[in-house]
């Protein structure tokens, strides 16, 4: 199984305050289960700022998607999953905070859950 974590770091309105903020909660919880880390780099119009936000996503081991600032955010989860080879994708948006150790092996239990049940015969 292969596990992907796609953040929407969007660059309008304190992108790199929230872009550090993730990847602070990300760097003091474990996930839990193995997985790759996707930053997706929307909006950064600001060539600076969006260097300066490159240079995070490399130091956090991640890799970045860069995309334009239109549409909502599941316009651009949609567009990035088109690149992503994994069975499974967790994204999180801007404003997403990790707070617990273990918070992607939680989440995918709870899915394993959900597809287990939706999977039971119903009784006649």
């Amino acid at each position: 199984m292969t596990v992907a974590v796609v953040f929407l770091a969007r660059g309008i309105g304190g992108g790199l305050a929230s872009l550090k903020g993730f990847l602070e909660s990300y760097s003091l919880h474990p996930a839990g289960l193995v997985h790759d880390l996707v930053i997706l780099l929307k909006g950064w119009e600001d060539p600076e700022e969006l260097l300066e936000a490159e240079g995070l996503v490399r130091a956090a081991g991640a890799r970045s998607l860069t995309l334009p600032d239109d549409g909502f955010d599941w316009g651009a989860y949609s567009r990035a999953a088109a690149h992503l080879p994994h069975e499974f994708a967790c994204f999180l948006n801007t404003h997403s905070r990790i707070r617990a150790d273990g918070w992607l092996s939680i989440l995918r239990q709870a899915v394993a859950e959900v597809t287990d049940l939706a999977n039971l015969a119903v009784p006649a």
